[in-house]
């Protein structure tokens, strides 16, 4: 499938004017940007701050018609890449020092609006009014009503009515280092729920994760206490999330559901220095 963007300027092979892009999931730009920028889930922001091919990306998300991707899986892995792309983009914009919270946590998700597939939205909307199809969340019910009603009729395409997968949690990184890992590669339909478990199975097995504990309260990411609504709609709690997900000698170390901790969660920068 492919939909027809343009860039502004020259394209990846220095040709101006207009240049047909495959759908931006698999686009050439944002592969070669990870491949070159990202490292055991760091950034090197200064070099990809400078990268045309990144520049480019951005352009291809903002006329991607989300419309015409193929199915829910080719829409979640595009919406994925849009939300981790635009984090980059604003690292760079705001110009992080080294800890998201020098720069303010709310500010950080909602102050900056970027375009993509159409939409003028901010990371915070795009996080929980599309990828976790949440409507009531604040970010979404203060939308102009026109943007909301577009945002709602992207849910059928991409959850098909099912339950929203909660793994999406471990794939979406906000650019810290308690974040889940960025992947050096795009994510794609045809490998996304591969892509999905092997990214939550990695961080529960990781120390930022879960710290599991036999004689004492088992601690858990703070991601299992923010979205712990989404965990229970679709594994009816988090225990049984985690059950399904942590390797088999974790899961013996757990202690009982009750009583669950919470790790302190690390907001520094997650970028090569």
């Amino acid at each position: 499938m492919t939909v027809t963007a343009y860039s502004n300027g020259s394209g990846l092979d220095g040709d101006q004017g207009p240049e047909p892009y495959p759908d931006a999931a698999y686009d050439r730009s944002y592969p070669h940007s990870l491949a070159s920028h990202v490292g055991n889930g760091r950034v090197h922001y200064d070099g990809i701050a400078g990268d045309r091919h990144f520049a480019t990306f951005i352009e291809v998300l903002k006329q991607t018609d989300p419309q015409v991707l193929a199915d829910s899986a080719d829409a979640l892995a595009f919406w994925i890449n849009a939300y981790n792309a635009l984090v980059m983009r604003g690292v760079i914009d705001f110009d992080v020092p080294e800890n998201l919270e020098a720069v303010g946590l709310g500010l950080f998700v909602s102050s900056i609006e970027y375009e993509v597939a159409g939409l003028t939205i901010s990371l915070d909307a795009l996080e929980n009014g599309i990828v976790r199809d949440d409507e009531s969340h604040p970010s979404v019910s203060i939308l102009p009503q026109q943007l909301e009603d577009r945002l709602m009729l992207l849910h059928p395409q991409l959850f098909n009515d099912r339950t929203v997968d909660p793994r999406v949690h471990f794939a979406i990184t906000c650019a810290a280092m308690s974040c889940p890992k960025l992947l050096s590669i795009p994510y794609q339909e045809a490998t996304l729920d591969s892509a999905l478990d092997a990214n939550t199975r990695a961080y529960l097995a990781s120390p930022k994760g879960l710290v599991p504990h036999t004689d004492a309260p088992t601690e858990y990411s703070d991601l299992f206490q923010w979205f712990e609504a989404d965990f229970a709609r679709a594994y009816s709690s988090v225990f049984n999330f985690v059950r399904n997900h942590v390797p088999i000698e974790s899961f013996a170390r757990m202690s009982p559901p009750t009583g669950a901790s919470y790790l302190a969660y690390d907001w520094t920068v997650s970028a090569i220095r």
